[in-house]
Protein backbone atom coordinates (compact mmCIF):
# COMPACT_ATOMS: atom_id res chain seq x y z
CA UNK A 1 0.00 0.00 0.00
CA UNK A 2 1.36 3.63 -0.62
CA UNK A 3 1.52 6.01 2.06
CA UNK A 4 -0.75 7.91 -0.88
CA UNK A 5 -3.34 5.49 -0.33
CA UNK A 6 -3.10 4.53 3.54
CA UNK A 7 -5.29 7.62 4.64
CA UNK A 8 -8.22 6.64 2.43
CA UNK A 9 -7.84 3.32 3.29
CA UNK A 10 -7.43 4.06 7.28
CA UNK A 11 -11.08 5.99 7.48
CA UNK A 12 -12.96 3.11 5.42
CA UNK A 13 -11.30 0.86 7.63
CA UNK A 14 -12.24 2.79 10.45
CA UNK A 15 -15.72 2.97 9.00
CA UNK A 16 -16.08 -0.50 8.26
CA UNK A 17 -15.72 -1.99 11.33
CA UNK A 18 -17.57 0.28 13.09
CA UNK A 19 -20.42 -0.60 11.03
CA UNK A 20 -19.63 -4.44 11.83
CA UNK A 21 -19.96 -3.30 15.32
CA UNK A 22 -23.22 -1.69 15.11
CA UNK A 23 -24.65 -4.82 13.00
CA UNK A 24 -23.33 -7.09 15.50
CA UNK A 25 -25.50 -5.57 18.52
CA UNK A 26 -22.86 -4.50 20.49
CA UNK A 27 -22.55 -0.94 20.12
CA UNK A 28 -24.21 2.09 19.20
CA UNK A 29 -23.08 3.75 16.34
CA UNK A 30 -20.90 6.49 18.66
CA UNK A 31 -19.44 3.70 20.74
CA UNK A 32 -18.30 1.94 17.44
CA UNK A 33 -17.03 4.54 15.90
CA UNK A 34 -14.86 5.51 19.10
CA UNK A 35 -14.11 1.75 19.62
CA UNK A 36 -12.83 1.20 15.69
CA UNK A 37 -10.40 4.62 16.02
CA UNK A 38 -9.19 3.17 19.42
CA UNK A 39 -8.51 -0.17 17.85
CA UNK A 40 -6.76 1.57 14.76
CA UNK A 41 -4.49 3.62 16.76
CA UNK A 42 -3.30 0.38 18.87
CA UNK A 43 -2.97 -1.57 15.91
CA UNK A 44 -1.36 0.98 13.42
CA UNK A 45 0.42 3.27 15.63
CA UNK A 46 2.69 4.65 13.57
CA UNK A 47 0.76 4.04 10.02
CA UNK A 48 2.50 2.07 7.07
CA UNK A 49 5.55 2.36 9.19
CA UNK A 50 4.22 0.40 12.40
CA UNK A 51 6.54 -2.98 12.71
CA UNK A 52 4.91 -5.91 12.44
CA UNK A 53 1.96 -5.00 10.47
CA UNK A 54 1.58 -5.17 6.28
CA UNK A 55 -0.83 -3.67 4.18
CA UNK A 56 -1.67 -4.51 0.70
CA UNK A 57 -3.58 -2.92 -1.91
CA UNK A 58 -4.94 -5.50 -4.94
CA UNK A 59 -4.97 -4.87 -8.65
CA UNK A 60 -6.43 -6.47 -11.59
CA UNK A 61 -5.23 -4.78 -14.68
CA UNK A 62 -4.09 -1.57 -13.00
CA UNK A 63 -7.91 -1.64 -11.13
CA UNK A 64 -7.54 -1.70 -7.42
CA UNK A 65 -9.92 -4.90 -6.67
CA UNK A 66 -9.60 -4.96 -2.81
CA UNK A 67 -7.21 -4.57 0.38
CA UNK A 68 -5.60 -6.36 2.71
CA UNK A 69 -3.82 -5.81 6.31
CA UNK A 70 -2.14 -8.75 8.51
CA UNK A 71 -0.27 -8.86 11.75
CA UNK A 72 2.47 -10.66 13.00
CA UNK A 73 2.20 -11.41 16.51
CA UNK A 74 3.75 -14.87 18.26
CA UNK A 75 1.71 -17.42 19.52
CA UNK A 76 3.78 -20.45 21.54
CA UNK A 77 7.31 -18.39 20.46
CA UNK A 78 6.58 -18.94 16.91
CA UNK A 79 5.87 -15.57 14.26
CA UNK A 80 1.54 -15.74 13.91
CA UNK A 81 0.04 -14.05 11.27
CA UNK A 82 -3.78 -12.02 11.88
CA UNK A 83 -5.75 -11.14 9.57
CA UNK A 84 -7.09 -8.12 10.23
CA UNK A 85 -9.09 -6.31 7.42
CA UNK A 86 -9.61 -7.90 4.15
CA UNK A 87 -11.83 -6.04 1.85
CA UNK A 88 -12.50 -6.97 -1.73
CA UNK A 89 -14.77 -3.86 -3.44
CA UNK A 90 -18.30 -4.41 -3.89
CA UNK A 91 -18.20 -4.31 -7.93
CA UNK A 92 -15.53 -6.97 -7.77
CA UNK A 93 -17.21 -9.49 -5.34
CA UNK A 94 -18.05 -13.29 -6.14
CA UNK A 95 -15.41 -13.52 -8.97
CA UNK A 96 -12.82 -15.16 -6.23
CA UNK A 97 -10.50 -12.44 -4.96
CA UNK A 98 -11.25 -12.88 -1.66
CA UNK A 99 -10.08 -16.06 -2.40
CA UNK A 100 -6.84 -14.97 -3.94
CA UNK A 101 -6.52 -12.46 -1.51
CA UNK A 102 -6.39 -15.22 1.79
CA UNK A 103 -4.29 -17.19 -0.98
CA UNK A 104 -1.55 -13.88 -0.39
CA UNK A 105 -1.73 -13.86 3.31
CA UNK A 106 -0.82 -17.79 3.46
CA UNK A 107 2.21 -17.02 1.12
CA UNK A 108 2.94 -13.91 3.01
CA UNK A 109 2.89 -16.32 6.39
CA UNK A 110 5.08 -18.73 4.57
CA UNK A 111 7.59 -15.77 3.99
CA UNK A 112 7.11 -14.35 7.26
CA UNK A 113 8.21 -18.07 9.01
CA UNK A 114 4.53 -18.67 10.49
CA UNK A 115 3.05 -21.63 10.95
CA UNK A 116 -0.56 -20.53 11.74
CA UNK A 117 -2.80 -17.25 10.83
CA UNK A 118 -6.15 -16.23 12.55
CA UNK A 119 -8.58 -13.94 11.94
CA UNK A 120 -11.91 -12.46 13.04
CA UNK A 121 -15.50 -12.61 11.60
CA UNK A 122 -18.43 -11.53 12.34
CA UNK A 123 -21.05 -14.10 12.96
CA UNK A 124 -23.67 -12.50 10.45
CA UNK A 125 -20.86 -11.98 7.61
CA UNK A 126 -22.08 -15.68 6.51
CA UNK A 127 -20.28 -15.13 3.27
CA UNK A 128 -16.96 -14.75 4.68
CA UNK A 129 -16.91 -18.00 7.02
CA UNK A 130 -18.05 -19.96 4.30
CA UNK A 131 -15.18 -18.53 2.35
CA UNK A 132 -12.69 -19.78 5.16
CA UNK A 133 -14.24 -22.64 6.33
CA UNK A 134 -13.54 -23.66 2.23
CA UNK A 135 -9.75 -22.59 2.91
CA UNK A 136 -9.48 -24.99 5.77
CA UNK A 137 -9.94 -22.73 8.68
CA UNK A 138 -11.52 -23.93 11.51
CA UNK A 139 -13.48 -22.17 14.46
CA UNK A 140 -11.43 -21.56 17.78
CA UNK A 141 -14.35 -19.60 19.54
CA UNK A 142 -17.93 -18.40 19.21
CA UNK A 143 -19.54 -15.26 21.36
CA UNK A 144 -23.06 -15.45 21.92
CA UNK A 145 -25.07 -12.31 22.77
CA UNK A 146 -29.09 -11.90 23.64
CA UNK A 147 -30.45 -8.35 24.33
CA UNK A 148 -32.56 -8.16 27.51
Amino acid sequence: MTPERFPTFAAASEEGFANDLVESGRYTPEEALAESHRQMIAELPDGLDTAGQELFTASVDGTEVGILWVGVRQREGRPHVFVLDIEVAAEHRRRGYGRELMHAVEREARRLGADSIGLHVFGFNTGAIDLYEQLGYRRTEESLLRDV
